[in-house]
């Protein structure tokens, strides 16, 4: 994969592949030409995607002559229509590959003599996809020397539990280093970051993705986290993005961004210290806000429930007296606090039993023994 953000890949970069003879691996792949869109083109199109789909990611160009998965030369793209050629493209992911993948992420690099087409593909979460032209429907996959058909054992491991768990951890790894970094798709600002991310099963293994034209008004009504009221609304092309007002140096203080596979991110930022009631308050109400949304949209459980405290040090939690001896302030000691998921079936089944051991693992970060909103039978209240 070329080490630089899709819009900033230039000629040189590709000519820096043949140079340094980058060869074929895990995460890049040569063709010379955008075929007729007859079966063998499709068919080499659709291995190659999904097997960077299955593995890693990485990027597919259109454009380069490889001899035994070494790149030789540029042989540019010429007289070619991007828009049919990419509505194809994007028919044969979305329709002939099982689970479907997201929209491709695509871009035409202009170099002399014409263009190249670089396609670059992430890692699923779905994974394994396969490809539905025939009657075995193969799945693929990749190596240091390029993609193969996955066997027996390998597709067997990928349908297991403890694949879809290593992906989900993988995945939520990810993310907490994109928040803790600012890699988020908009800016926030500085502070203790309350991260809650709620993952449908469906969207790990089922591959089904949420219509935006139909729903696109109902996710919009999953307000950043402790923001009820005024908040801004914008269709992207992985999904709707709600945040709240955006402040004169361009961060806002919440977000709550929903994928087209329907697993939501939303972030809150506490700024000085983490109030232990808001916290609680936030995290409460929004899960039981999108939970009922999410099924409504089509994106079915069970959920998992991912907590996470981000650039936490010295962050102070603060306790109202009736909770203990005064309002107390004790510093986190740690910046990142990353809780183990919980799983609920769905909008339906109650709530408090399942957020319980979360919260408790909130308060036993900054030394409590655990939240003190829960009754004797179990039932929380703000």
């Amino acid at each position: 994969m070329i080490d630089k953000p899709m819009q900033e890949v230039r000629f040189e970069d590709l000519q820096q592949l043949i140079d340094e003879q980058v060869r074929e691996d895990r995460r890049i792949e040569y063709k010379r030409e955008v075929g007729d869109g007859k079966d063998k083109f499709k068919f080499d199109f659709l291995a190659a995607i999904s097997s960077f789909a299955n593995t890693e990611g990485g990027d597919l160009l259109y454009g380069m002559r490889a001899q035994d998965g070494m790149p030789l030369e540029i042989c540019p793209l010429q007289d070619l229509v991007e828009d049919p050629v990419l509505l194809k493209l994007e028919s044969w992911a979305r329709t002939t590959l099982d689970p479907r993948l997201p929209p491709l992420n695509t871009r035409f690099v202009p170099v002399p003599g014409g263009k190249i087409l670089l396609i670059r593909v992430a890692k699923s979460l779905a994974a394994p996809h396969r490809i539905k032209m025939n009657e075995s429907g193969p799945f693929y996959a990749r190596t240091s020397s390029g993609k193969y058909p996955m066997d027996t054992a390998e597709l067997r491991a990928a349908f297991t539990g403890d694949a879809l768990a290593e992906r989900l951890q993988a995945w939520r790894n990810e993310r907490i280093t994109a928040v803790h970094r600012h890699h988020v798709p908009i800016q926030v600002e500085l502070g203790c970051k309350l991260v809650l991310h709620l993952v449908p099963r469906g969207s790990l293994g089922a591959g089904g993705e949420i219509d935006l034209r139909l729903h696109a008004d109902r996710l919009g009504q999953l307000h950043p986290m402790g923001r009820d009221g005024l908040q801004h609304t914008s269709i992207r092309l992985d999904g709707v993005l709600n945040h709240s007002t955006i402040s004169a140096n361009g961060r806002c203080f919440a977000y709550t961004h929903v994928l087209r596979s329907g697993i939501v991110e939303a972030v809150s930022v506490f700024q000085g210290h983490l109030q232990s009631v808001r916290m609680e308050r936030h995290l409460m109400h929004a899960v039981r806000n999108m939970l009922p949304v999410l099924e409504q949209a089509g994106a079915m459980g069970p959920y998992t429930i991912l907590i996470a405290l981000v650039g936490a040090h010295g962050c102070e939690f603060t306790v109202p007296s009736a909770f203990g001896p005064g309002f107390t302030s004790t510093p986190c000691p740690n910046e990142l606090v990353v809780l183990p998921g919980a799983e609920v079936g769905g909008a339906d089944e109650p709530l408090d039993s399942v957020m319980r051991p979360l919260l408790d693992r909130i308060w036993n970060s900054f030394g409590y023994a655990g939240s003190p909103s829960f009754s004797d039978d179990g039932r929380w209240s703000s």
